[in-house]
């Protein structure tokens, strides 16, 4: 799987250098910015129902869930669509110089696809059918890499040309899923649907209050700067990120897929939980400190040679970054341990206090030091010291979760 994740990741920082010669940084920070909101809605609206797939104990159930799981995004995202129907039907009568941006309609379409591709990994996850997964990834990438350079050529630069690539790319993976292996099961379960709402019902509520909170706080910022600083800032900031979090999500994600399976059976057997999450943290630490390293001494350079000059302010901000993005990937990786030890209520707290702290550091920033250097140096030192204590807090619950086994076994 990584093998296959780390083809993706690569193919899109080589295309880098061409995308940021066809589309200027704007465009580029609009881009950002409509992926991070369709990311955030998909996050409230899919209700986390993706993640009761691989805690399913039999095939039967897993197949059952996936088929709640698209009930449930059908439901929230028809819900929202009507709802900017009926606005922009209404805006005419009350203020007949407004509309409702064309633009908007394709987020609950990119949330919509996003949800179902969570799904559909889930149950490849449940069955490790990781070669589908990784292969889906290649797919998802090269025809969404195709579509936003080609289109380019034939209709110029447009936020629209890369939001379809987007869109192709993402439905791309869900056929070539769909195709493999049909997640659904062959009879609709209907009459299910009350256990499973019964089941799995910190999942629905608390995981995605603790998943909106935590996507809120990590993609509210590109929205905020772009309404203090500019859309140009949104392009510099989110480059930053995108060049950090390839390297480091090659490895993270797919170990983190692989961690949520693992400890799902360790439950269900009875098995401890702190060795695996060592081991865990320790091969995270292992493949992402030389990333790490390379990218806070040599960023800045490094953009500047192959991207252009103007993208150096992006190697700079990958300096500031840098702390707080390679804590977040192994907290990111490990966060898994939150469903599997039913501590959803408590990281609703944490995530609340997290979102307050980075939305204020980044207004000080502006308003007291009128700079988006500090704005993003704020946010960087918060993460950094809100994810120390996010790994401290699951050590010590895996301890204490770890005690009652031992306990339980000489009762």
């Amino acid at each position: 799987m990584i093998k296959g994740s780390g083809i993706a990741q690569l193919m899109s920082i080589c295309a880098l250098p061409l995308f940021t010669r066809l589309y200027t940084s704007s465009l580029l920070g609009d881009y950002f910015l409509y992926v991070a909101i369709a990311t955030l809605l998909s996050v409230g609206l899919s209700l986390q129902s993706h993640l009761t797939i691989v805690l399913a104990k039999t095939k039967d159930e897993a197949q059952e869930n996936c088929f709640f799981a698209l009930v449930i995004n059908a439901i929230t995202h028809s819900g929202l669509y009507f709802l900017l129907f009926l606005i922009g039907w209404l805006l005419p009568f009350i203020k007949p110089e407004l509309e409702i941006p064309k633009l908007v309609y394709l987020y609950p379409l990119g949330s919509f696809l996003l949800s179902l591709q969570l799904i559909f990994e889930g149950y490849l996850n449940y069955n490790s059918s990781y070669k589908v997964m990784s292969k889906g990834r290649i797919l998802r990438v090269s025809l969404m890499l195709v579509i936003q350079i080609l289109t380019v050529w034939l209709f110029g630069p447009t936020i629209n040309t890369l939001i379809l690539g987007h869109l192709a790319g993402v439905l791309s993976v869900l056929v070539y899923i769909y195709i493999c292996t049909n997640p659904f099961p062959d009879s609709k379960p209907y009459s299910g649907i009350a256990k499973f709402k019964n089941t799995y019902k910190d999942i629905l509520v608390y995981n995605t209050g603790i998943s909106l909170i935590n996507s809120a706080s990590n993609q509210l910022p590109l929205l905020i700067i772009k309404i203090l600083f500019g859309a140009e800032a949104v392009g510099y900031y989110g480059m930053a990120l995108r060049i950090f979090s390839t390297p480091l999500n090659l490895v993270g994600q797919n170990i983190g897929i692989v961690f949520y399976k693992k400890c799902a059976e360790r439950l269900n057997k009875g098995n401890n939980l702190r060795v695996l999450l060592k081991s865990t943290i320790v091969t995270l630490v292992k493949f992402g400190v030389i990333p790490l390293v390379l990218l806070m001494l040599f960023s800045k350079p490094i953009l500047v040679l192959v991207l252009g000059s103007e993208w150096g302010i992006s190697g700079q901000l990958i300096q500031y970054l840098s702390p707080w993005l390679f804590l977040m990937y192994i907290s990111s990786s490990v966060s898994y341990l939150i469903t599997v030890l039913k501590l959803q209520k408590l990281m609703l707290v944490y995530e609340g206090f997290l979102l307050i702290f980075r939305i204020t550091v980044l207004m000080l920033g502006y308003y007291v030091f009128n700079s988006f250097h500090i704005s993003v140096g704020g946010i960087s030192s918060v993460g950094f010291i809100f994810n120390v204590f996010f790994v401290y807090l699951l050590w010590s619950f895996v301890k204490k979760y770890d005690r009652g086994l031992k306990s339980n076994l000489y009762e």
